[in-house]
């Protein structure tokens, strides 16, 4: 179930804890489920808003205080989790914000009376959303597709020199019934290879491989009415223009004077310095001043990770 913010009523909730960001969360398969996205201001620049794990937010209800927690789903661990507390009562961990409000609510005030959930928490002021998208670098987004939804969730290695192509680790998810059960297809790219896994419950149930997303697609068996190409997205103009917006943002990129053990986790910075090392014009003289200046300030084993240089090439520098 994914999740969207329409013009319904809201509270002002405050928030109490900003929580963090987890790669196989918010950009795993399940990751409609950790974005709140909005119809109605599609362009607004605070959509979409991560629901980060360990988030908290007090609200009031009837005079009332009340704490809504997330955490990750005890029954499928891929998802999250909502917990509300009151007046000495606790929810539980509930698959919802809405069945975890209400639940308590009507334990402590003996009513009937049911709440809408995220809509209530106000997530999307201005002030809090800004809080929660503090060191976001890549934001998911959705495109339609006839009577499906696709969530893209990484474009993969871009580059500065590559024509507007996605790269291998790029990834995207959509929602339909396989074996007759409601399951998550996460397509990916892996080097040479386009990759369908498929996910009921967060469990991996099936996964096929192939050359082609046109290929892969045919293996599954599922929505053979339209083409692999289609179904991955990779071609679409929302896609293109995603990926062309992440090439003149790295190719303006000001790298700076020091960089920090966090700007590991800097998409930006760390292309700009990847296609910097391997453009490098003075050969295998110019790259190994490169490696000598980075290791500096980094640990032997970053370099060989995040640069993908060989150990060889770290001693020598």
């Amino acid at each position: 179930m994914f999740l969207f913010l329409h013009n319904e009523k809201r509270l002002n909730g405050k928030l109490v804890a900003t929580g963090s960001i987890v790669p196989e969360l918010h950009y795993g398969p399940y990751l409609c489920d950790w974005w709140i996205f909005s119809k109605e201001t599609a362009q607004d620049k605070h959509y979409p808003i991560p629901l980060r794990l360990g988030l908290e937010v007090m609200i009031q209800l009837n005079n009332n205080p009340f704490i809504i927690r997330i955490v990750r789903n005890v029954h499928s661990f891929l998802q999250p989790g909502y917990i509300c507390e009151g007046r000495g009562q606790s929810s539980g961990i509930s698959t919802s914000a809405s069945a975890a409000i209400t639940s308590v609510y009507q334990s402590i005030f003996g009513s009937k009376t049911k709440y809408a959930g995220l809509s209530y928490l106000g997530l999307d002021q201005p002030e809090t959303a800004q809080k929660l998208l503090e060191g976001i670098t890549f934001h998911p987004f959705i495109i339609e597709l006839e009577n499906i939804t696709v969530f893209v969730s990484c474009l993969g290695k871009i580059t500065i020199s590559n024509t507007n192509k996605v790269g291998y680790n790029y990834a995207a998810s959509l929602f339909h019934k396989y074996r007759r059960v409601q399951s998550v297809f996460y397509q990916h790219i892996d080097k040479n290879f386009f990759v369908i896994t498929i996910y009921q419950n967060s469990q991996i149930v099936a996964e096929y491989k192939d050359i082609s997303p046109n290929a892969v697609w045919n293996k599954t068996g599922v929505l053979m009415s339209i083409l692999g190409d289609t179904l991955f997205v990779i071609n679409h103009s929302i896609t293109l223009n995603k990926i062309n917006q992440a090439r003149q943002e790295l190719g303006s990129c000001q790298l700076p004077n020091q960089c920090m053990l966090t700007d590991w986790n800097n998409e930006i910075i760390m292309e700009y310095l990847y296609e910097f090392y391997n453009a490098n014009s003075k050969g295998i003289d110019g790259k190994m001043r490169i490696l000598s200046i980075i290791a500096e300030n980094f640990t032997y084993k970053e370099i060989i990770e995040q640069l993908e240089v060989s150990p060889n090439s770290v001693s020598m520098a």
